[in-house]
């Protein structure tokens, strides 16, 4: 007698919960970095579309309403630019990708209009840090 497996399909919400603690890490991290006038011209077109992309996430009905977002890292030590735009392009993939994949699960079209509008930003967030 064969086994067979079964892998949980994760639920929308949980797709959803993921996508935006990401972006809201991804908000956290390109913020302090937006101080200075280079900084901004540097950094600011990618904190638009994380922050536009995590607002999407946010008006999904079904993201939970008690959404587990870490709090702020308020350390001292910065990574360097280039790595962090390294981290936040592949952030941003992962994050398309997940939020493509609730849009195709999804049963309510608001949330399949959130995660699409949500993966576009997240485009746009990638094409941003290049």
């Amino acid at each position: 007698m064969t086994r067979q497996r079964t892998f949980r399909q994760p639920q929308i919400a949980d797709l959803l919960e993921t996508a935006h603690r990401d972006l809201t890490q991804a908000v956290s991290a390109i913020s302090p970095l937006l101080a200075s006038a280079e900084g901004y011209l540097s950094w600011g077109s990618a904190q638009c579309e994380a922050t536009l992309a995590r607002d999407a996430v946010r008006r999904a009905p079904s993201l939970p309403a008690e959404s587990s977002v870490p709090q702020d890292d308020q350390s001292t030590t910065s990574p360097a630019t280039g790595s962090l735009a390294m981290r936040l392009r592949s952030v941003a993939t992962t994050t398309e990708r997940t939020l493509l994949r609730a849009a195709d699960i999804a049963s309510d079209v608001d949330d399949t209009l959130a995660c699409l509008t949500a993966a576009l930003h997240c485009a746009r967030l990638r094409d941003a840090l290049r």
